[in-house]
């Protein structure tokens, strides 16, 4: 058994991680936060985290803030899931893909990269919904896409400039999606988006593209050409059906926030913990409503 455990504390070295290392580990909190359910039944989501190493900003530095947002998105975003495949790769009841709620999160530190800002939100869900999860491998279906026969019609960028994918509607029946120096990762995560299924890159390209895809909207036009043929015959590019590994997130345990107690009372819980216990709990300061 010491042998084993020589062997063990071995090969953790040469990840470079020791036993005292992995049991001081600590959760990060966010210095001041409130989550609130928001039954509007508003059509818009906004959801972002600031990290000011970015040009994109979503939200005031060091803030994380939702607006009628799934409990699936904060989660996702928790565990940095994307979300082209959170509907397939968070495992959980389903109530979290229906109930919306509203965030305002707030680091003590303004310059808080993303990591920590998410690390936050993850110490944010096990206090407030007593989330506990953990991730495993598994094959679930999807697509691959691939070069079709005949070769990729596809364009090497010349621009210098940031890559990017624009998507919008071309009335009365068009959907268009335009590529500027657009990669492969970033074309199969607008598909994953699309089509609901995590699609994956097995084209073998490398680097950024120039293009239009445009095809026909089959609630409107069940004629005109599907986002399939639209990919093969505009691209050169093939969608397989089949089942691709995925990094999958498993809930174990989490509950409503009508099964931890009224809002108020939570209310009270958290603020008195906040004043009175702060030092003792590291606990950070929260209000739910």
């Amino acid at each position: 058994m010491i042998a084993v455990m020589r062997h063990l504390i071995a090969w953790l070295a040469t990840l470079g991680i020791g036993l005292t290392g992995l049991a001081q580990t600590q959760s990060l909190s966010f210095e001041v936060a409130t989550l609130k359910i928001n039954k509007s039944g508003a059509g818009n989501v906004a959801f972002g985290c600031y990290d000011p190493r970015t040009t994109l900003a979503l939200a005031p530095p060091g803030r994380c803030v939702a607006r009628n947002a799934l409990m699936r998105t904060l989660i996702g975003h928790a565990y940095n899931i994307p979300v082209a495949s959170m509907s397939q790769t968070i495992i959980a009841p389903g109530w979290i893909a229906s109930e919306r709620y509203d965030l305002e999160a707030k680091a003590e530190d303004a310059a808080a990269s993303d990591a920590d800002l998410r690390r936050m939100l993850q110490t944010l869900l096990a206090e407030r919904v007593k989330l506990q999860a953990h991730f495993e491998l598994r094959d679930i279906e999807g697509f691959v896409l691939v070069t079709a026969k005949g070769g990729t019609k596809l364009q090497k960028t010349t621009s210098k400039e940031r890559a990017s994918m624009i998507g919008n509607v071309v009335p009365p029946s068009l959907y268009k999606t335009t590529g500027k120096g657009a990669t492969m990762e970033q074309l199969t995560s607008s598909l994953s988006l699309r089509l609901g299924r995590m699609v994956v890159d097995k084209t073998g390209l490398d680097g950024g593209y120039d293009f239009v895809l445009t095809w026909a909207r089959d609630d409107i036009d069940p004629t005109g050409p599907s986002l399939f043929t639209a990919l093969q015959e505009q691209l050169g590019l093939k969608l397989e059906s089949q089942k691709v590994p995925a990094r999958v997130l498993v809930v174990d345990h989490i509950e409503r926030p009508s099964e931890i107690g009224s809002f108020e009372a939570a209310s009270i819980k958290y603020h008195v913990e906040a004043v009175g216990i702060r030092m003792t709990t590291g606990m950070s300061r929260s209000v739910i409503f």
